[in-house]
Parts: C-alpha cells; structure tokens; sequence
C-alpha cells in the first residue's frame, strides 16, 4: 500500500480534526472472518499519538510471518524509521530497535516507502534509495535514485524490481519507473509515456511474471501504464471511469483497479482497453486505500469511510471487502483512533491486516 492510503487517510483524518462536532473514535470490531486483537502492534509513538501519514503503512510477508515498515514519532513533530517483527505465531507486531539521529539513523535505517520480498528472508525497499535488509537486521543501501525524485510504489516483475514514481519537470511532476536487474545494485530510470499534459502520478503498481500494471491519475481521471517485458518498455492508456485509484491487484488472470469516487467505493477488473466496472451497490461507500490476494487467490481489499451523526459529527471508520463465491462483501472493522493502513497474505493461508494499534486476523 503506497502512499496514496496515507494521503487519503490523511485527508479524512483532516475532516474529523477541523471539524469541532467530532465524534470520538471507537473500538475495533472484526468481520468477515477478521478477528481482532486490539493493540496487537506496538504503538509507534513516544507520546500516545501519530499522524495518519505516520505510524505503520506497509506489510511484507517474510519467513511464514510479515515485517512491518513505517515511521515512530519522536514528539516535536520529529518521525524515524520503523520496523515491526512479529511475534507469538504472527499475532503481534513489535517494533525493532529504532535508528538514532544522523549518521547513525543514515547507517541502519531501513526506510523505504515501498517493499518487497527478497532472497534468504531478505526484504528489499525503495525511497530515496534501494535498500537491503537482511534477516539479521542489518541495512545496506544500495542504487540512490536522483535527490528530487519521489518515490511511491514498488514491486518484483519477473527478473527485475520495478518502483514507480516521479520527477520534476516543466509544467508539473513526470511519471517514472526505476528498472533494477540485479536486486536494486544498480538501476536504469525509464520516463513512462504521457497520454497528454497534466501531473499524472503513479499511485500503485501490481506484477505477475513479466506483466505488470501501474496506475495514477490526474485528478478523478485515471491512467494505467502497462508493461509486458518486467518495466523495460510502457504503453499508456486512460480508464473511462470517475476514480482516484488506491491499489492495483493480479487476480484470476486479470487486473484489478480499486479506489473511490465521490459515490463511494469503486473496484474495476480486466485489462488496459477492456475495463468492467463492479456494481457500486455492492460495495457500499468509502473507499480502498490497498488490499492484498488470499492463497485462493481471491481479493481482500481495505480502506475507509467517514461516519456523521446528524448534528454532521464526524469520524473515520476502518472497511475491509473480500470476494467470495456470491460476489463482494463488506464488513465493518470499526472506528478506532487509527484506522487499517496495510495488509498482507501469509503462506499458511491466513490474512493479516493493520494499523499502527490493532491488528486483524483471518485463519
């Protein structure tokens, strides 16, 4: 889950803190299979307290359990990078040792945006550069991208890694990929083609094999770059849809776009050209912020929702949406003080999602 889900959190996390009428936050519920621990994870924090664009934000499956990645806040509005460890059967997450300031922080951060599974129980992460953390812990940079670059997605596209992203350029930021061969030592950066003027940001990238699909948007209007040599060459296309997108997944053979709109939670499924759209009643309102693919292979996505009274108070509330044999569901995760940020599939078949405090469960 990419950056996006914290821009959309934080920006329904901006509605209830303006609002004066907010209603306060609850507790967390479990659904459709999900069960809750409530403060499975420890909390990122020295102070009780973290931003929607801080605390947990990625999940990546290693040796039969996940490690988490995000950032701490120190107090003074000052954040380090973070790493959870499970623990106890995979059903808490415990923050390493946190980096210190400076060179040390410069030595062994792990702080990478975007991440995936690499070889030996190693993860491999990507911001302002490609990062290597071994099992034992230890973190070696590897390629850095160029300085003014923002990085926002990556993902493992048969022999390469490719992360996605922008730079800057006249008339507003440009699409990017950085097509790495041999574990993010070195890197080739690819501009991805234009489909007309206008900021269009990745906001998500999904690969199967060589395939892969990265999607962004101007505004509402989304646009998909499509790839079928591991990042080496892109085509461009736009979506005919009303949609921020929020996470790209591979199912079935098909690709899988979700997000929302003003209407509510929107998911769309097929290929670049050949895009269907879900009945919207389905799945209710909200919107998807990231998801994961279950060992059946089935999508389990999450993502939020803004929950008034009638006085208009307001709270964000979590969503969690799993398509089964009659078709989508949806379930209610509640309206704690943090919502769901990530979620991840295990090899034993279980689905893990969480947020900076609790932490969901389906066997």
């Amino acid at each position: 889950m990419k950056k996006l889900g914290a821009i959309l959190a934080l920006s329904l996390a901006a509605v209830v803190a303006c609002d004066p009428g907010s209603l306060p936050p609850g507790e967390p519920t479990g659904a459709l299979g999900f069960t809750v621990r409530p403060g499975a994870i420890e909390y990122p924090a020295s102070d009780g307290s973290v931003s929607a664009y801080e605390g947990l934000m990625t999940l990546v499956p290693v040796d039969g359990c996940v490690l988490g990645f995000g950032s701490y806040r120190t107090g003074n509005s000052g954040s380090v990078p973070a790493t959870w460890l499970g623990g106890d059967g995979c059903t808490r997450l415990v923050l390493g040792p946190l980096p210190g300031r400076g060179l040390e922080q410069a030595a062994t951060a792990f702080a990478a945006t975007a991440a995936v599974p690499g070889a030996d129980g190693a993860v491999i992460g990507l911001d302002q550069w490609f990062y290597r953390r071994d099992r034992s812990g230890e973190v070696v940079r590897l390629f850095r991208p160029e300085l003014d670059r923002k990085v926002v997605a990556l993902a493992r596209a048969g022999r390469n890694l490719v992360g996605v992203g922008t730079r800057p350029g006249p008339g507003g930021a440009k699409p990017v990929a950085w097509v790495s061969g041999d574990e993010g030592r070195t890197a080739r950066e690819i501009e991805l083609p234009s489909d007309g003027p206008g900021y269009w940001s990745p906001n998500a990238i999904a690969a199967e094999g060589a395939q892969v699909l990265v999607a962004g948007s101007l505004g509402a209007s989304p646009l998909v770059w499509a790839s079928g040599d591991a990042g080496e060459t892109w085509t461009v296309s736009k979506v005919q849809s009303d949609l921020q997108i929020g996470t790209v997944l591979r199912v079935g053979g098909n690709w899988l776009l979700a997000g929302g709109n003003a209407a509510g939670a929107v998911v769309m499924t097929g290929a670049p050209g050949n895009w269907r759209l879900t009945d919207p009643a389905a799945l209710g309102d909200g919107r998807v912020i990231g998801g994961t693919v279950d060992k059946a292979g089935k999508p389990v996505l999450i993502g939020e929702r803004i929950e008034r009274d009638s006085s208009a108070s307001s709270r964000p509330c979590s969503v969690v949406w799993a398509l089964g044999a009659g078709g989508w569901q949806r379930g209610e995760l509640g309206c704690p003080r943090d919502t769901v940020s990530a979620a991840a599939s295990l090899p034993d078949g279980r689905v893990l999602l969480a947020s900076s405090r609790d932490l969901w469960i389906r066997p």
